[in-house]
């Protein structure tokens, strides 16, 4: 199972998915050939959800996730 950990303070759910997904891919580079697999689960999953959720939506549906 995959634990995110969001820092919603300064930033709506979006912003703080594209940081996240831009960490992992400047994570996976810096990678040694070992550690890419796992890296490469989460940015596949990253690339998912930044292309299917409904951020609007959410945003407006749960205030929390607007930052």
């Amino acid at each position: 199972m995959i634990e995110i950990v969001l820092n919603l303070k300064n930033h709506c759910i979006e912003t703080e998915f594209k940081r996240i997904y831009d960490k992992l891919i400047y994570k996976y580079f810096k990678a040694k050939p070992e550690e890419r697999e796992d890296i490469e689960a989460k940015i596949k999953l990253f690339e998912r959800l930044l292309k299917d959720l409904n951020f609007s939506e959410l945003r407006s549906s749960h205030p929390p996730l607007a930052g």
